[in-house]
């Protein structure tokens, strides 16, 4: 998640008190089923820890104005550089938002899959619901391995812990978690490069609805004053939530301070409909092989600015290969899991690999990315971990000569 300084939130920090200045452990929460709990797992221990409070301020604000309506629960797992603890937010009597305290642990590693599965099993034990929901925070770098298992190398995963250059949980990981629960009515990702066809596919089984930028995430993040109430919905109504997310920062009211003049990229998906376009993929991808074994990318939206550039849209890939024909009946399916609602980006977002926005072609933009296999002996490791995901099999690149 790119994030750059802020100046402190002097008023939320009057109106709303730290939860960390809760006192003694709740006992055991009321058992009644609710209609939605809502996880937000917080990876914060690294560069990202000046911002959880923020978060968290946010999050109070919509819980006030009465975004959880009568019967959710809003529950945080934050691990930053304090001790980990688990904690609800809820409504007062009042109209206060309150910060209980569920459970304190010991110092852990919220990135390692037995730890996410332990927190998920307490959490959705205490406080069993009718659906679910996820927000996952964090660094993310979507459908890339973790390097610095093997060699230090900042590369991909969702989450990190322990310092920038700790571990990492790779999707797969994620996946070994996600499948031990019942289905989430949406997994949210409020971190960098996430939403990505490769991570989609990886979690199609496991949520209705995964929601993400293929991009930087601005340095403020998820404005969640706005999102919690359209996810508490009954129906999520992931119209308003893209909508309000995407203004937010188009609109001026992110530009408190001058520290983020800058737009985003937001997209949600429907993973019900995406069996159709992925074997309609294959089909252009299989006809197509020997242009893809030397694709021309120059014209191809590019969200990632590294020099190795490993996010490319989707959209602007598959119209670099199909014929017209084929072409338009994709874009068809695409608009069945992603609506042209669901998508939103502005003309420029900002990188903090160039330090400096780059433009965003409107006219590709599917709010999705890809990566694209190239011949070049510098993406031979990327080409080689490449194969392990289930994309690389079901889109077709496995009939190319990579």
């Amino acid at each position: 998640m790119t994030k750059k300084l802020l100046l402190p939130f002097l008023l939320l920090a009057f109106l709303f008190v730290s939860c960390e200045k809760e006192g003694t452990l709740l006992p055991e929460p009321e058992p009644e089923i609710a209609e939605r709990t809502v996880l937000v797992y917080i990876m914060g221990q690294n560069s990202l820890s000046g911002f959880i409070q923020a978060d968290v301020d946010e999050m109070k604000q919509a819980v006030a104005a009465g975004a959880l309506g009568d019967n959710n629960r809003l529950i945080l797992y934050i691990d930053d550089y304090k001790k980990p603890r688990l904690l609800r937010l809820k409504r007062s009597p009042s109209g206060e938002a309150v910060c209980d305290t569920i459970s304190r642990y010991n110092e852990q590693t919220s990135v390692d899959a037995d730890q996410m599965r332990s927190i998920f099993t307490e959490t959705f034990k205490k406080f069993p619901a009718d659906s679910y929901g996820l927000i996952l925070w964090s660094h993310g770098d979507g459908w890339l391995p973790d390097e610095s298992r093997s060699k230090k190398v900042i590369t991909r995963w969702i989450g990190t812990d322990d310092g920038n250059s700790g571990p990492k949980m790779e999707i797969p990981e994620l996946v070994s978690v996600l499948k031990q629960f019942p289905k989430f009515e949406f997994i949210f990702f409020d971190a960098c490069f996430m939403q990505s066809i490769e991570v989609i596919y990886e979690l199609r089984n496991y949520t209705k609805y995964v929601i993400g930028s293929p991009t930087e995430t601005p340095g403020p993040g998820a404005p969640y004053q706005y999102m919690i109430a359209p996810l508490f919905e009954k129906e999520c109504n992931i119209e308003k939530l893209i909508n309000d997310y995407f203004s937010y920062y188009t609109d001026g009211r992110a530009v408190t301070n001058d520290e983020w003049p800058y737009g985003c990229a937001i997209s949600a998906i429907k993973c019900e409909n995406l069996d159709a376009l992925v074997d309609f993929t294959k089909s252009i991808i299989t006809a197509h092989t020997d242009y893809l074994n030397n694709p021309n990318i120059t014209d191809i939206q590019k969200y990632d600015q590294r020099s190795l550039c490993r996010y490319y849209d989707l959209n602007g890939f598959i119209k670099s290969v199909a014929s017209e024909e084929e072409y338009l009946q994709w874009k068809s399916l695409l608009e069945e899991c992603a609506p042209a609602a669901f998508q939103k980006s502005s003309p420029k977002c900002y990188s903090a690999y160039i330090g400096r926005e780059f433009k965003v072609d409107l006219t590709q933009y599917s709010g999705i990315s890809t990566y694209i296999m190239q011949p070049k002996d510098s993406y031979a490791s990327l080409n080689s971990y490449y194969k392990w995901l289930e994309w690389y099999t079901v889109s077709g690149w496995n009939q190319t000569t990579y």
